[in-house]
């Protein structure tokens, strides 16, 4: 589903020919593509919810994906959404305490401030944190995991969790 005004004429020929189900919407709405169809998967209930492609191309389209998670909207969604791409797992957390499994091939373990946090914990990380508070916008970036499992911990706000790897 979307308005597939990225597509060439040979690959919107192709995505009809290989799917069974297509929903075209015009592209002037005030929705993005992402934000349709995570609506449309919220409303099958399921517990989890895989995004690719959602960073890759244009800078405004990463921005939009990431900055849709925060709208309130999608908040409650935020349990079952990832965004995953070659280098990257993404995930949205709100307040709580959360235990972290290293994905095999990441390396690098990033918390990025999406709202006023305050009470941050990181235990079982490089760089821990015990009580740490932060504004919006700050990339606690290039942490690892010390081992498979970590634990990390909030009282307010909104985190952009991601773990990455080089090429």
């Amino acid at each position: 589903l979307g308005d597939f005004d990225s597509l060439t004429e040979s690959e919107l020929q192709s995505v009809k020919e290989k799917s069974s189900r297509r929903t075209r919407f015009s592209g002037g709405k005030d929705q993005t593509d992402t934000e349709i169809g995570l609506e449309a998967a919220l409303a099958l209930q399921p517990d989890l919810i895989r995004i690719f492609g959602a960073t890759g191309g244009r800078m405004d389209h990463l921005l939009a994906n990431l900055m849709m998670l925060t709208k309130p909207q999608f908040l409650d969604a935020t349990t079952c959404v990832e965004m995953i791409d070659r280098f990257n797992y993404m995930k949205m957390y709100t307040p709580g305490d959360y235990t972290l499994l290293k994905q095999e091939d990441k390396k690098y373990v990033a918390f990025t401030t999406m709202a006023n946090v305050e009470g941050l914990m990181l235990q079982g990380f490089k760089y821990p944190l015990e009580n740490a508070s932060f504004p919006f916008g700050r990339a606690l970036s290039s942490n690892e995991f010390v081992e498979e499992k970590a634990r990390f911990s909030f009282q307010t706000g909104l985190i952009l969790m991601t773990q990455s790897k080089d090429e």
